[in-house]
């Protein structure tokens, strides 16, 4: 297939090898080849051991790679800023270091139909659909209420124009978890429409880590939200603003009674 666009895969670790290796293979296995991996351990413990990993997996592939290796722990959002900041790809695909991305993931998303620079992806795996799959262009409006009241799934399963990060400044480390969904918020923010793909191309984790702390999720959540409605544009949506704060501080309290 050749190479219309040049991809950096954006890998921050922080778990096992094990998880790591799986990851990663999943990298090197697909149909579309990215251009380079780059990677952050944040603080693992097991840098030089993950080093040898990515040497033994990626050579000889004709894919570049980079990794550094933080001795204290910095957080993903900015393990992946660190990560980004040595990428040279048209576009950036984020991957956590326990999913597993199924060897059509990059050649499905950019074959998008009318894919452009001031477009962004995300995909929430599909189960239904394991043979096939579509797009769906989301006006950003739509995009916005969405994100609001539900998400468009995780990180690793988000795509987006290295233009786009330059110009929003990357990924907040305020926050420890939803810190991708903020990204969104932004781009949506300053026009980069989204492409759904709807299907089954990776599977997620099950290790846990940050994410399946659903406490600090929902008030990261709630903080988010606070914050969304002082963005430029979001004037906007500001008829929204009481019905999504108070629709997450709904869950929240559930949460903390549960």
């Amino acid at each position: 297939m050749a190479f219309l666009h040049t991809v950096s895969v954006i890998i921050a670790t922080k778990r096992t090898p094990f998880f790591f290796e799986q990851s990663l293979r999943s990298v090197v296995c697909q149909h579309y080849r990215p251009t380079e991996i780059l990677i952050v351990d944040d603080g693992s413990g097991y840098g030089d051991i993950k080093k040898n990993i990515l040497y033994n997996i990626v050579q000889g592939t004709g894919i570049y790679w980079h990794i550094e290796i933080n001795k204290f722990s910095v957080g993903v959002a900015e393990a992946r800023n660190q990560a980004i900041a040595h990428s040279s790809g048209d576009w950036l695909a984020i991957l956590d270091d326990d999913d597993v991305w199924y060897p059509n993931y990059l050649q499905t998303f950019l074959g998008a139909s009318g894919l452009a620079s001031r477009h962004w992806m995300f995909c929430l795996p599909r189960r239904d659909l394991l043979l096939s799959s579509y797009y769906k262009f989301w006006d950003i409006p739509e995009a916005i209420h969405r994100l609001l009241y539900r998400g468009v799934g995780k990180a690793s399963g988000l795509m987006f124009p290295r233009a786009g990060f330059d110009e929003l400044g990357g990924f907040d480390s305020a926050y420890k978890i939803v810190n991708d969904r903020d990204l969104m918020f932004r781009l949506l923010l300053a026009g980069y429409t989204p492409i759904e793909i709807v299907g089954s191309l990776f599977s997620i984790g099950s290790e846990g880590g940050l994410t399946s702390d659903l406490s600090l999720w929902l008030e990261e959540a709630l903080c988010l939200l606070e914050n969304f409605f002082t963005f430029p544009g979001s004037d906007l949506y500001i008829a929204e603003k009481d019905r999504a704060i108070e629709f997450w501080k709904s869950k929240l309290v559930v949460e903390f009674l549960d």
